[in-house]
């Protein structure tokens, strides 16, 4: 038992560490500014908090909101980069802006949506709550209103810094258990497929990590709870087909070379 607890420890800490690696700048306010409400709005302004509303049901997404304390410049100009209405006593929105986005800053490299939904609230006091897109507001794009962005140079600054860190997360939570387990068990000490560690480090410990750090990872980004259990259960799952995977391939491989499994 003692190398399981040798490759649980390390397993975790590594996976802790690529995990906090991955969002280390996405955590912070003006990360998340960078990301969502910079080319509207430019810099992040002072006094800035933000924090994500969890989705409130499997099929609904976390958004970002921030908060600002009083600050009537800020107001009007929120309002107006994203033609906002009001809709309510201290509420404002617009359920469908269609971003027009300039050829040389299109933001090629993530997966943005048709339309956005921003909307803003402004308390009794003059302090403000901003999201910059309502993922879960549904909209009409034939009769979206055209905007362009005010500050089109921060819409491809990061691109390529977000898509590595995407992609190592999703490597992270899909397959790294399996792979890191398989490879260092079977390929680096040699160990043989018929023993009873093979299965432990290479099946359960595998299927026990991907699991709980799918759940962190999902619950960690604002997800609804089932749709966060689901997830972390087809990690699991992936991550024992990428180790039955790499088993077979190790099988195949010592059999053709004439070694024992």
């Amino acid at each position: 038992m003692k190398c399981e607890k040798i490759y649980f420890v390390t397993l975790s800490i590594v996976y802790a560490f690529i995990f906090l690696l991955g969002n280390w700048d996405d955590a912070s306010p003006e990360g998340v500014w960078k990301s969502t409400a910079a080319p509207w709005l430019g810099e992040a302004p002072t006094g800035m908090k933000c924090e994500t509303i969890r989705a409130g049901a499997a099929g609904d997404f976390p958004c970002d909101v921030f908060t600002f304390p009083a600050n009537e410049e800020l107001r009007r100009k929120i309002i107006e980069s994203y033609a906002m209405q009001e809709v309510g006593p201290g509420r404002y929105a617009n359920n469908q802006v269609k971003p027009q986005y300039p050829v040389e800053n299109t933001p090629e490299l993530t997966a943005e949506r048709s339309c956005i939904s921003p909307w803003l609230e402004v308390k009794s006091d003059g302090s403000m709550r901003f999201c910059p897109d309502d993922a879960n507001v549904t909209f009409d794009e034939q009769n979206a209103v055209p905007l362009a962005p005010r500050y089109p140079q921060y819409l491809t600054q990061g691109q390529w810094e977000l898509v590595y860190r995407s992609m190592m997360l999703a490597v992270l939570c899909f397959m790294f258990p399996a792979v890191f387990c398989c490879v260092g068990w079977l390929w680096v000490q040699r160990h043989s497929l018929r023993t009873p560690g093979t299965k432990r480090i290479c099946l359960q410990l595998v299927a026990v990590v991907a699991y709980v750090g799918a759940v962190v990872d999902f619950y960690w980004h604002g997800f609804d709870t089932t749709y966060t259990l689901w997830s972390a259960v087809v990690a699991s799952l992936l991550n024992l087909l990428v180790a039955g995977i790499l088993m077979g391939l190790t099988a195949l491989v010592r059999a053709m070379l004439g070694k024992p499994l």
